[in-house]
């Protein structure tokens, strides 16, 4: 889910997906979105940088199951 409440009535995304996936039996599901990626398209910093973050929450979800 989005985390900025103004923001969540445009997201099209997630609603979308769970629909597609509980076509597919698949009722369970958590996203993770990794938003602002714009600034990796101006070069304010790299993708490495920007990904580490989230890749460190993934992993932490998954340590938690």
């Amino acid at each position: 889910m989005t985390s900025d409440p103004q923001t969540a009535p445009l997201d099209f995304v997630h609603p979308y997906l769970r629909t597609i996936f509980g076509f597919m039996g698949v009722t369970d599901a958590t996203f993770h979105s990794a938003g602002g990626a714009a600034v990796l398209n101006f070069g304010k910093i790299d993708r490495e940088a920007f990904l580490q973050p989230h890749i460190d929450s993934i992993r932490a979800y998954f340590q938690q199951a």
